[in-house]
């Protein structure tokens, strides 16, 4: 059984009479039968479209209907995929698509085809334990023939999913540097942005919570549309952050709050140039990280250009050593 929202109706797949019934959901009145003419009381379409013991109707986007034709009882029996294109003011209804199964992959009963967003089809070939995709032009994207002990697996459907990963996401921080061992946030007008970005086919709300050297100050929840993103905000000028804190961003999906994700930084404007380790002093240690990190080519910690000019060096060392020279 379909319902097709379009037309508000009901279309049924009536097996053991080979037919197609259109039935309008309002009224329940009988809109037409397709198929095997034997029983009916009245014959809407006068023209065989030689299908039989077929399953799975559904309406697709253009009107027509695809359905899984077992070809059961008829000469050769050949189970194929077809799509029927039918105008019922003029009584007429023509094959326009149609994938015939080699003769291997027939199967007398079961079976399902589903047309899928790139134009493909995904059919299965029920008590052969074979599912496979094919092209408009009837080539074989793929094949997976599933069996048990050697025997093959009757199979009823199957269903395309996106992915494997109801709850895979990650989060962005506006004005984010460094690393993940060593990262600064640098936010506008004291305003801690970031973003949740839903990589999967699950909905639902996201919790998130902000804490000062382990401290809660901030927590509230936003909903992500599956395969999209939202932003949120949190206003920073309402806490006390000194230099040396350090805040946690811990993000997770409520109804699965074990894959909690969570980023430590420190805030661009709170660190003290030239505590390059972030121990709230500047002396030798900060000199010899420096140095290694110059040497190194890394210029993640925005904490050692001292002077500002967008690059680390030995400018900087000098005036990290005046600064701690003045310093005694």
């Amino acid at each position: 059984v379909f319902f097709d929202e379009n037309t508000e109706s009901v279309f049924i797949s009536v097996r053991n009479l080979s037919w197609i019934t259109k039935i309008d959901y309002a009224s329940q009145d009988l809109i037409w039968n397709l198929g095997q003419t034997d029983f009916m009381n009245e014959i809407y379409f006068d023209v065989d479209l030689n299908f039989s013991q077929q399953h799975s109707v559904q309406v697709l986007d253009n009107g027509n209907i695809l359905f899984f034709d077992n070809h059961r009882y008829l000469t050769p029996e050949l189970s194929r995929c077809i799509e029927v294109e039918y105008d019922e003011a003029n009584h007429s209804a023509s094959i326009v698509w149609e994938h015939v199964l080699p003769v291997e992959l027939f199967t007398g009963s079961r079976g399902e085809c589903d047309r899928l967003e790139n134009g493909n089809t995904l059919i299965t070939a029920g008590r052969t334990g074979n599912t496979l995709e094919v092209t408009p032009n009837n080539e074989v994207v793929w094949h997976l023939e599933v069996r048990n002990s050697g025997i093959d697996v009757t199979m009823y459907r199957s269903e395309r999913i996106p992915n494997l990963h109801p709850m895979a996401y990650s989060v962005t921080l506006a004005n984010f540097t460094g690393s993940i061992e060593n990262s600064y946030v640098e936010p506008t007008d004291d305003i801690l942005e970031a973003t949740i970005h839903n990589n999967s086919w699950g909905e639902g709300w996201f919790n998130y919570t902000l804490l000062i050297n382990d401290v809660e100050i901030a927590s509230d929840n936003i909903f992500v549309n599956s395969f999209d993103n939202s932003t949120f905000i949190i206003d920073l000028s309402t806490f006390a952050i000194n230099s040396g804190s350090i805040l946690t961003l811990e993000i997770y999906p409520e109804n699965a709050p074990e894959k909690v994700q969570s980023v430590d930084f420190s805030i661009y404007s709170s660190i003290l140039l030239g505590d390059l380790n972030n121990d709230g002093n500047q002396n030798i240690l900060d000199i010899v990280i420096l140095a290694n990190l110059i040497l190194a080519g890394d210029s993640s910690n925005p904490a050692g250009d001292l002077n500002n000019d967008g690059s680390q060096n030995i400018l900087d060392i000098v005036l990290l050593i005046n600064i701690i020279l003045d310093g005694f």
